[in-house]
């Protein structure tokens, strides 16, 4: 159904988006405009959607603004095509190639195009100007999981079962296709017009079409799996080990590993340094040790290379169905890193601690500050 929602006014114009200034040396100028080019070039190679352009929407109020340019409420007003509200994402190709993320940009058109869940945020399609990209995003009318957290503190253990399964049914679909997000957080976490969540931000996702084939580091600190740390070779069993720590956040409101020093975030992840908030129910510290047994989960996925086996976990009163087994997959033999990863970081003991963890709006986030930007994404057909 067509969504009825007010775009908003905007009495300025596309051409107001201005990418945030960074320095680029005299010297590097040159090359940097030979980088434009060579994006030019690789995204017409990509593809674009057919015969889209900025006449083609209303554009209404700005939504945000990240490293490359700025976020827009719109409305498709294309003759021959449905009017509807997304969210067009504008990328400043400068900036782009300015801050040498063009592979991201590649890599996330090849992943996002092929992506059709309920649990993920769907990409329209995407086309290019002289000086801009623009993504036509759906628009999760609730808007960010991390904003909702930092109202209300802490989610109920029902509401944050809910909010998990879904991030978990996401996450399989994800694997099923070979595809590890590497950037699981509450921030890349959207809520649609029913309250559903969205997974989105692709930035960091990589395909992985074999276990254990990836060694660069990617994400955010607080949720990259100890082998990103130690500098070892991981595959999906990473976006397991954050899915861990997104429970837990949810749950208790803070970090589990929450320090104002990197290195000792570092070190409690590798250490699995952790305890729970007294107000975790049994119920819910439950869950958590169900979740974190490798032996159980890796047997029954040995098993079927195309079941869904399901672990049955119960949270305060609210009894789901969580599909960990599946967002793991076939993930083989496993090195005693990876196993610790699977475990979901949550040790058997912890000790009640309500100050476990820093507050949420507080803490640091990302490994790389261009993480939040590298949004370009395709599909091969627009809208029907």
């Amino acid at each position: 159904m067509t969504p009825r929602l007010d775009i908003g006014a905007y009495d300025g114009s596309i051409d107001d988006v201005e990418p945030f200034e960074i320095n680029v040396p005299t010297h590097r100028r040159e090359s940097g405009k030979r980088r434009v080019e060579e994006l030019n070039d690789d995204l017409d190679r990509a593809g674009p959607s057919d015969d889209w352009s900025l006449k083609d929407f209303d554009i209404g109020r700005p939504l945000g603004k990240g490293h490359f340019g700025k976020v827009y409420l719109a409305r498709v007003r294309k003759p021959g095509a449905e009017s509807f509200v997304l969210v067009l994402k504008c990328l400043a190709k400068d900036e782009v190639a300015s801050k040498g993320v063009q592979t991201q940009v590649r890599r996330e058109i090849e992943v996002m195009q092929q992506l059709r869940h309920p649990n993920i945020i769907r990409l329209y399609g995407w086309f290019h100007d002289s000086q801009r990209i623009y993504l036509m995003l759906e628009y999760a009318g609730q808007g960010e999981l991390f904003k909702h957290l930092r109202k209300a503190g802490r989610f109920s253990e029902s509401r944050s079962a809910r909010y998990i399964s879904q991030v978990s049914d996401g996450l399989a679909y994800l694997h099923t296709k070979n595809i590890i997000h590497r950037d699981i957080k509450p921030e890349n976490l959207l809520l649609g017009m029913q309250g559903e969540v969205k997974v989105g931000d692709f930035g960091w996702s990589v395909y992985a079409p074999s276990e254990d084939s990836q060694r660069t580091i990617a994400g955010t600190l607080s949720y990259v799996a100890p082998e990103m740390i130690l500098g070892q070779a991981y595959g999906r069993a990473v976006d397991i080990w954050a899915l861990g720590v997104l429970t837990y956040e949810l749950i208790c409101g803070a970090e589990p590993f929450g320090a104002d020093n990197p290195r000792t975030v570092q070190a409690r992840i590798c250490r699995c340094e952790l305890s729970f908030p007294d107000f975790v129910s049994i119920n819910a510290r439950s869950f958590m040790h169900k979740a974190k047994n490798p032996a159980i989960h890796l047997l029954l996925v040995a098993q079927s290379s195309n079941s869904r086996p399901l672990t049955r976990l119960s949270l305060s009163t609210h009894l789901m169905d969580l599909d960990l087994l599946t967002v793991i997959g076939q993930l083989g033999s496993l090195s005693q890193t990876q196993v610790l990863a699977v475990q979901i970081i949550f040790p058997s003991e912890g000790t009640p601690d309500d100050s476990s963890g820093k507050k949420i709006s507080s803490r640091k986030r990302g490994i790389d500050n261009s993480s939040d930007e590298m949004k370009t994404e395709e599909t091969r057909r627009l809208f029907g």
